[in-house]
């Protein structure tokens, strides 16, 4: 029967002293395929060195085990596109707060208003930072049963992504999995978090992203559990997304920056109406005019919500998009001013109902 990777093979001499062969037929994360074998001259009775390396190759019952942990839904095609440079600046501003090794807040809570792009900013930044290889897990909790998730499914499925971005980290992730079957929320904290994170050696943290925190019900019981964590920021650190403001007197424990959220500008809303407008088919290959477009921005306010919705109204089937598009402006208020979204729907069925 052929050996699995990382299994000890056999002893074997060489110039009269005992050694431990081992065999390495894994699968590494850039998908080559190693066949190596590597000889550990040392005494019989000294197998330290050999253990320690046999637990930096995935087994494949910790392969087995990492894939019992939950992971998110696919959910990609619900996903609103990243307009590039729409967030620029506040994504360097985040990566600048994950970067900055002299800091001592283990959170960022990024907080603004329903509608200005949390949760494409939060899906951007994560992109970013796994393709920089600086993302530790992300939590998507607008797109998870939050009525059945509760803290233990949160830890556990940390730990899964952390393991699926790191593969050094798979064989403490699988520990974690092997030995926590019920186990209280800082054991889980310890054992799939910080357990695997330090089994790493980073010189640098690894980030955690967290999105729509306020939508989740046990997200107080959540965070209060990351205490034991926050004398960590140089091992790990969270970027939690969240409509409401940070409460430190919540979170005493642990140390929050606050960050707002600024709705966009009138020229970063008309760029995105006039990339949303490509895809639609309109009569006659005719757009609207530069004016409609700048009138359309101002209205949003900066909530990208509203303008996706208009856009969706637009695209609605068996509807003239520009007969649509002159309901929307016959309206010539501002979000802010009026409940505009709810007036739009109403008028734009109206205008589309023979």
């Amino acid at each position: 029967m052929g050996s699995t990777a990382g299994e000890l093979v056999s002893p074997s001499t060489r110039g009269g002293e005992s050694g431990i062969v081992t065999n390495d037929n894994s699968h590494h994360i850039h998908g080559s395929i190693y066949n190596t074998t590597n000889t550990f001259n040392a005494p019989i009775t000294t197998i330290q060195q050999a253990s320690t390396v046999n637990l930096s190759i995935p087994s494949s019952s910790d392969l087995e085990l990492l894939n019992t942990l939950p992971k998110h839904p696919d959910t990609s095609s619900q996903w609103s596109d990243y307009l590039e440079d729409s967030r620029g600046g506040d994504l360097k501003r985040i990566r600048g707060w994950g970067d900055d090794l002299d800091i001592n807040e283990s959170m960022l809570w990024v907080y603004g208003p329903a509608g200005t792009g949390k949760s494409t900013l939060a899906r951007q930044l994560a992109y970013d930072l796994q393709s920089q290889n600086r993302l530790a897990a992300s939590l998507f909790l607008s797109v998870l049963s939050t009525d059945t998730f509760g803290p233990d499914t949160a830890f556990r499925l940390i730990g899964g992504e952390i393991g699926r971005f790191h593969h050094k980290a798979i064989p403490a992730v699988a520990e974690a999995a092997r030995l926590c079957h019920g186990a209280a929320l800082p054991v889980l904290v310890e054992m799939f978090i910080r357990k695997p994170l330090e089994s790493l050696h980073l010189p640098h943290p690894l980030i955690i992203v967290m999105d729509a925190a306020d939508e989740w019900r046990s997200h107080y019981h959540f965070i209060t559990e990351l205490e034991s964590l926050s004398s960590l920021p140089s091992l790990v650190r969270f970027v939690v997304l969240s409509r409401s403001e940070p409460r430190p007197a919540r979170f005493k424990g642990i140390s929050i920056r606050p960050y707002h959220l600024e709705p966009v500008s009138i020229e970063i809303m008309q760029k995105y109406l006039h990339a949303r407008f490509e895809k639609i088919e309109w009569p006659f290959g005719r757009k609207p005019r530069d004016k409609d477009v700048l009138s359309l921005a101002t209205m949003a306010c900066g909530l990208f919500i509203w303008i996706a919705n208009v856009c969706s109204l637009l695209e609605r089937p068996r509807a003239n998009p520009h007969d649509t598009l002159t309901t929307i402006l016959h309206h010539r208020k501002l979000v802010e001013e009026t409940h505009v979204l709810a007036n739009l729907y109403f008028d734009a069925d109206r205008a589309t109902v023979p």
